[in-house]
């Protein structure tokens, strides 16, 4: 789900017991009856953090009890295969919440079992459903395309009386790319199809290098493959 403000994860993280929230990076936050973990001095979240985690799952609460995993994208490999050993056993009252700047680094399947939190920002380059017709069609087609396809599916945008306009083609391709990102959201929450958790990260991938300026035309294709 897309949300418009950092300080509605409060009540988000109430309603689940696990969230992941992709937000910008350096985001501050602070939720109240909370355990906190951070990456180690090295930046690595690491198989001994989930222990920690594991710890607090020791008392029975009676109160609701927020487990944060700050730069939960900077977790390794075993840790992420303990973590969803560790989910199979969900306690009363606990609630886990990851904090990520980006969803390419988990894998698929601790993205399957979370319920998915997206930052709207509210900026010149993103638009939701609403966006322009062409638009749409380009997004749709976006998510529908994959190998051989991306390839005319690329020519086609990078060719488009709007791409060619002054100074837009980027602004043009993100829109593309950002709309592509809202539908898939929709459709996996629609049908709990695993393969639009793939299909977004991917796009995230897309839209990060695009705003790093990156060459497009590549990116559509390289990204989404």
């Amino acid at each position: 789900m897309f949300f418009e403000s950092i300080a509605d994860i409060d009540k988000f993280v109430l309603e689940s017991g696990f969230s992941i929230f992709l937000l910008p990076k350096n985001s501050n936050i602070n939720i109240a009856s909370s355990f906190d973990v951070y990456p180690d001095e090295k930046d690595k979240i690491g198989i001994e953090k989930i222990r920690e985690i594991r710890e607090q799952f020791v008392t029975k609460q009676t109160k609701d009890l927020f487990i944060v995993v700050h730069d939960a994208d900077k977790m390794n490999i075993p840790a992420q295969n303990a973590f969803l050993k560790f989910l199979e056993e969900p306690s009363e009252h606990y609630h886990i919440v990851f904090l990520v700047s980006s969803l390419s680094m988990l894998l698929p399947t601790i993205l399957s079992r979370g319920d998915l939190y997206i930052l709207r920002e509210k900026n010149t380059l993103e638009t939701g459903i609403m966006a322009e017709e062409n638009v749409k069609e380009y997004a749709k087609k976006l998510l529908a395309s994959s190998g051989k396809n991306l390839v005319s599916l690329a020519e086609a945008i990078t060719k488009d009386k709007e791409y060619k306009k002054k100074d837009n083609s980027r602004i043009f391709t993100l829109k593309i790319c950002d709309t592509a990102i809202e539908i898939a959201y929709k459709s996996y929450f629609k049908t709990k199809n695993p393969v639009f958790i793939k299909k977004i990260s991917n796009l995230l991938i897309l839209s990060e290098n695009l705003k790093k300026n990156g060459n497009i035309k590549l990116h559509l294709i390289a990204d989404l493959c």
